[in-house]
């Protein structure tokens, strides 16, 4: 009927905690497609509750579960909501590609068209699946990551096994200017889908604009490929969100369920020291709210 994978990611000194795999398409229980909607509704609640019972017996911290899928909505996940499940909604950002690549630029707004056009006027290429040092990367990624006050999620192990997979599995863009590697672009694809998986630039060569090129290529490669739907992910912040409507991208929603299994304010403070500074400034101000309220 389905299955379910959960990571269980260490978190010194606190314990650990589960999350499923983090990137939409891939994450949270899969389903055969017949499924109609009360079976798949049923198929949801038992899976999740085994699995409930099973970090139970492990003492795990928390638990995360992120599911997209166009047929729930809320309604499908309120017998999880009271056994102790919170429920967000969240978005992903979806571009549907083209069937004819000539059409691509069309589908972009002006300004996005422009970036693109600035890029390649002033000497930037994109260059996909070439030989690269995932050190290279991961250096660039850290950048990128520092600059958005936040730490790496995946460890450079965790990295170049990704980078190792075929190109029936992925795909890395390089932007590059005169040989100087200016930012790079990994996908994951599957059934006709891709998702842009990890994605970082050095901002001094922000004027050579490659976040426009790679994405423009992405797209290009997809409409080869028949890929027909390309997940950008989400929008982390108010430019970030501008970025992918120019693409022309549509959000679509994402659940996420999550449940803690030990006092609330301790795994706040456990997850707030895996994932960085943006998120213990995040658990301040809800501790903040909760004590004005």
């Amino acid at each position: 009927m389905g299955l379910c994978t959960v990571c269980i990611d260490p978190v010194p000194p606190f314990g650990s905690r589960g999350d499923s795999i983090p990137v939409h398409h891939f994450s949270g229980p899969i389903f055969k497609q017949a499924l109609d909607l009360q079976t798949k509704k049923t198929a949801y609640s038992q899976l999740l509750k085994a699995i409930d019972g099973e970090l139970k017996r492990r003492a795990i911290l928390d638990m995360t579960f992120r599911i997209w899928d166009p047929s729930l909505d809320r309604t499908c996940f309120e017998s999880l909501m009271d056994s102790g499940y919170d429920l967000q909604e969240r978005a992903s950002w979806i571009f549907n590609v083209q069937e004819d690549e000539s059409q691509l630029m069309k589908t972009y707004t002006k300004h996005f068209r422009n970036q693109v056009r600035q890029g390649e006027k002033r000497g930037a290429v994109v260059e996909v699946n070439a030989p690269v040092g995932v050190e290279q990367l991961y250096a660039l990624h850290e950048m990128t990551m520092v600059h958005g006050h936040t730490r790496p999620r995946y460890s450079m192990d965790e990295v170049a096994y990704v980078l190792n997979w075929g190109t029936q599995l992925k795909d890395l863009y390089l932007c590059k200017h005169e040989g100087e590697l200016l930012g790079f672009l990994v996908t994951l694809k599957f059934n006709k889908m891709t998702i842009v998986w990890l994605a970082s630039m050095d901002r001094r060569y922000a004027e050579f604009r490659p976040m426009n090129l790679m994405h423009h290529e992405l797209m290009r490669r997809s409409a080869r490929q028949a890929i027909r739907t390309v997940d950008i992910g989400g929008g982390v912040t108010e430019g970030v969100t501008h970025f992918k409507e120019d693409i022309g991208a549509k959000p679509m929603p994402i659940f996420v369920l999550h449940r803690a299994y030990r006092n609330n304010l301790y795994v706040m403070l456990a997850n707030a020291w895996a994932f960085g500074p943006t998120t213990i400034r995040a658990v301040w101000k809800r501790l903040a709210t909760g004590m004005n309220s």
